[in-house]
């Protein structure tokens, strides 16, 4: 593969179908993202679809590996990973820094933090049903005194319904 080159970053991803973004008033070349107050990086990733970042990724690693002797791709390649690697560390960090440890692993915590997924009162109660019949643990026990016990007080409340009904009718 022959790269004859680009003018700049930005041809190459506007030929890639970058098009986020107004480059229509021509101000000197600048790139203006259309919503600055996003915070994105200038010229950021955020619009382009993941399959053309992926397939862009692949075609640069082509282009830069025919292009270069082995030992020199082992060197580039074990360095761009380590890019990746601090890159990852320090956002997952930040990330640690601005939420906190967050919530440990529990089934009934299942799409917590997904606000399109709504959980139900039989979805959470059969998560923790099967979490706690396995181990049969006090809280297992303790599930099946609290279920008692609230079964009692749905048929007291159906007898006095029916009291009242039948108070209603004399």
């Amino acid at each position: 593969m022959n790269f004859n080159g680009w003018g700049s970053f930005e041809d190459f991803a506007r030929a890639c179908g970058y098009t986020c973004g107004n480059n229509s008033n021509n101000n000197g070349g600048t790139y203006q993202p259309f919503n600055t107050g996003c915070y994105d990086i200038p010229n950021g990733f955020q619009c382009v679809n993941p399959d053309l970042f992926v397939i862009v990724g692949a075609i640069l690693g082509e282009i830069m590996a025919g292009n270069l002797p082995s030992n020199v791709q082992n060197s580039l390649g074990n360095w761009l990973c380590l890019v990746g690697q601090v890159i990852l560390t320090y956002s997952s960090q930040q990330q640690y820094f601005q939420s906190g440890p967050g919530i440990y692993f529990d089934p009934r915590s299942f799409n917590i933090n997904n606000p399109y997924c709504s959980t139900t009162q039989n979805s959470s109660s059969n998560n923790s049903n099967n979490g706690n019949s396995n181990n049969g643990s006090s809280n297992g026990n303790n599930n099946i005194d609290k279920i008692a016990k609230l079964e009692n007080q749905i048929n007291y409340l159906l007898k006095e319904i029916e009291s009242l009904k039948s108070k209603i009718e004399d």
